[in-house]
Order: C-alpha cells, then sequence, then structure tokens
C-alpha cells in the first residue's frame, strides 16, 4: 500500500517498475497452463487481440487505442525502460506491457513444469531453455522494428508466432 502512495503523488518510473513486477510475479503465481494445446490457443488469440488494437483499432476508434493506454495513462500497466543516449531520458522511454511479459510467462513456467516431469520420468527435457531463448529473440525482433520503423510495436505480435512455431518445431 505504501509503494501505492508513494507511486501516485510521485508518477516515479522506478515506483512504476516495483508494482509493476509485483503485479507480473502475483499473476505468473496464480495462472497455471495445464498443456501445450492451451499454450498455444491462448497465444493465438493474444496474438489476434493484440493485431486488432494495435493495427485496426484506430479504424474502429478515434486513434490507436493501444498505443494511447500504453503512452497516456498513467498506471503502472507497463514496464518503462529509460533511453540513456536521448537528448531527454525522463521523456524517452522504452515501454514494455505487463501482458508482453505475463503471457509468455505462463507459457515459459508451463515448460519448466514439463520439463522437470519429463526428467523425472525419464524422458529429456529443453522446453524450458527454448523457451527463453524464442522470448530473448522475439522481444529483441520487436526492438530492432521499433528502431528500423520509428514507431511502437505491438511485441506479442513477434512473441505469439515464435512462441507457437518454436516450440512446435
Amino acid at each position: 500500500f505504501g509503494l501505492v502512495v508513494i507511486y501516485f503523488a510521485t508518477r516515479y518510473w522506478f515506483m512504476n517498475n516495483i508494482i509493476a513486477f509485483g503485479l507480473c510475479f502475483t499473476i505468473l503465481s496464480l495462472i497455471l497452463m495445464k498443456s501445450f494445446r492451451t499454450c498455444f490457443v491462448f497465444l493465438f488469440s493474444v496474438f489476434v487481440y493484440d493485431t486488432f488494437w494495435v493495427f485496426y483499432s484506430n479504424k474502429v476508434f478515434t486513434g490507436n487505442v493501444m498505443e494511447t493506454a500504453a503512452t497516456r495513462l498513467i498506471l503502472p500497466i507497463k514496464i518503462e525502460m529509460i533511453v540513456l543516449f536521448s537528448q531527454n531520458p525522463m521523456k524517452n522511454c522504452l515501454l514494455l506491457g505487463l501482458g508482453d511479459i505475463v503471457i509468455p510467462g505462463m507459457v515459459v513456467k508451463y515448460c519448466h513444469r514439463f520439463d522437470k516431469y519429463s526428467i523425472k520420468n525419464k524422458g529429456k527435457g529443453g522446453y524450458f531453455k527454448l523457451s527463453l531463448i524464442l522470448y530473448l529473440i522475439s522481444v529483441c525482433l520487436a526492438e530492432i522494428m521499433m528502431f528500423v520503423f520509428s514507431h511502437g510495436q505491438p511485441v506479442l505480435f513477434y512473441i505469439s508466432p515464435i512462441f507457437i512455431v518454436g516450440l512446435m518445431v
């Protein structure tokens, strides 16, 4: 409660990140995927969801709803990373929405559980490490595309297909 009061009094980015990480941790500790099929259906669903809200919401509404929520809502719904080599580092932040952490986090958590079960039953693991590598690749790809196009990118747009294809292969 104290952190939330301090955050709303100061609007300091570091306090935002502490609360956002706490929300991510809480959500990931509460939600459990039951199968790879559930993971794939969920990833495909958020891919469609993210695609609509980022690329097509401006045709239905007066502007890009996802971009407006990410940049104008002053709530701990995103992780803010300051760009150090910018003319105004406090105004130029890289944003990563909590959904871009929590949704793949649930899949990574399932892969970890699957590996532990598989190894315990004399099987082969490797899905956990693979899922971490896939997450790193997809976030880096989204950041590269952001710099190439000078426009915010929907990270789940990259995470979902890379996870689905990578884990299926």
